[in-house]
């Protein structure tokens, strides 16, 4: 069909192509983060000898974690590459991480190779992370309030740290 309609539709001009990696529309965010989700799964079943039926993605179910794994509440934090990184919590997760019990921190690097690594926070109340505000735009101006917890703090706060194969 597609054949078809280009011996139709012949185009006047060739137009050029930009790639952005602004990603205003959250894409590659969101695509950074499943990537994270499936890596840390794959770490619950290798590390834990936990199985698909032991881990419940709840990601859109805004609980303030992404995963249940037993008696875990799990949120995943996935960058795509190894810089330099510090995390940014919502008030809802610092909210749930403070009164949950069983809560954990995966922190994904590199989320986007096949051998992603896998920092855990086992300790989650003894981050003290930064509160800020930021301006959203979505139909009127308001703002929002998010917590920054610096690269620093948060890798001394690691407990363990393994590689996932997620290929």
């Amino acid at each position: 069909m597609f054949n078809e309609l280009a011996r139709i539709i012949k185009p006047h001009k060739v137009m050029d192509v930009t790639y952005s990696m602004r990603d205003e529309a959250g894409i590659l965010r969101s695509y950074t983060e499943r990537r994270g989700i499936a890596a840390s799964e794959k770490f619950l079943e290798k590390e834990h000898g936990l199985s698909d039926r032991d881990i419940r993605d709840v990601s859109y179910e805004f609980t303030g974690y992404d995963m249940e794994a037993g008696e875990w509440k799990i949120e995943v934090k996935a960058f795509r590459d190894g810089l330099t990184k510090d995390m940014e919590l919502t008030e809802n997760e610092v909210k749930v991480m403070n009164e949950e019990s069983g809560y954990r921190l995966f922190i994904v690097e590199n989320s986007w190779d096949k051998h992603p690594k896998v920092d855990v926070i086992d300790d989650v109340r003894s981050l003290v992370p930064e509160k800020k505000e930021k301006s959203v735009t979505l139909v009127s101006m308001s703002s929002e309030t998010y917590y920054i917890c610096n690269e620093d703090i948060w890798r001394a706060k690691t407990s363990r740290q393994r590689h996932s194969n997620i290929t």
